[in-house]
């Protein structure tokens, strides 16, 4: 359940937990052995047939510019239960993690302001789902700035420069949350001859998870 466990954390996601749970309960009735905190060796993969790397993805690296690095902290470890202290966010990224993770901190009562390069929010989301996160964060007075671009987070502020050039001072940001994506995780281990090795989901291709879902369960239909 990777990143389905920090789904559930975003305000109307909960009912994603019951899809782990699901899944769970199946590998339980049907006797697969699961072993967890292990990490699998050359040794492991040389005696498989075949190996499904599923091992998901990670936040993407944005390199900021900043006197306050301390200060900086990634989405997904908002919703893995970091905190934020202060009550001035700048959250950096306006697709579905970004908007969710404004969303989210928004409902904790912060203040939030959500920066994004492209000049639409949440271009990929579904027009239902995207209307109902910006209405929601609306309500909960979040800030937004499309088009412009993270220069420098120094002692006068964040500095934000726009397509013509001109800039913005955004003054009293207490800590900066990254929301710009996923880049996709691969095991170590070299693939040894003769090994049948597929890779599914987000280690392939970070993706939605009806994307992952369908894309693994058409692998093992196929062995």
């Amino acid at each position: 359940g990777g990143q389905l466990q920090l789904a559930c954390i975003p305000p109307g996601k909960a009912e994603l937990q019951e899809v782990v749970r699901s899944r769970v309960r199946d590998l339980e009735k049907l006797g697969v052995n699961v072993k967890c905190g292990v990490e699998v060796t050359s040794g492991d993969i040389e005696v498989a047939d075949v190996v499904i790397e599923a091992i998901g993805a990670q936040p993407a690296a944005l390199d900021i510019s900043t006197d306050f690095p301390e200060k900086i902290v990634s989405a997904w470890s908002v919703f893995a239960g970091q905190q934020v202290p202060g009550q001035k966010v700048l959250v950096v990224g306006g697709g579905m993690v970004g908007l969710e993770t404004a969303d989210f901190l928004a409902a904790q009562g912060k203040q939030v302001l959500l920066i994004e390069l492209l000049d639409q929010l949440g271009p990929t989301i579904t027009p239902t789902a995207r209307a109902t996160l910006l209405s929601r964060m609306a309500s909960q007075n979040v800030q937004t700035i499309t088009g412009v671009l993270f220069e420098h987070w120094g002692q006068d502020g964040v500095l934000l420069r726009k397509r013509d050039g001109s800039v913005l001072l955004i003054s009293d940001i207490e800590n900066v949350v990254i929301a710009v994506g996923a880049r996709s995780n691969r095991l170590k281990a070299p693939a040894p001859t003769g090994v049948d090795w597929k890779r599914v989901g987000d280690c392939e291709r970070p993706r939605d998870i009806l994307a992952a879902v369908c894309e693994a369960a058409e692998v093992a239909v196929k062995l």
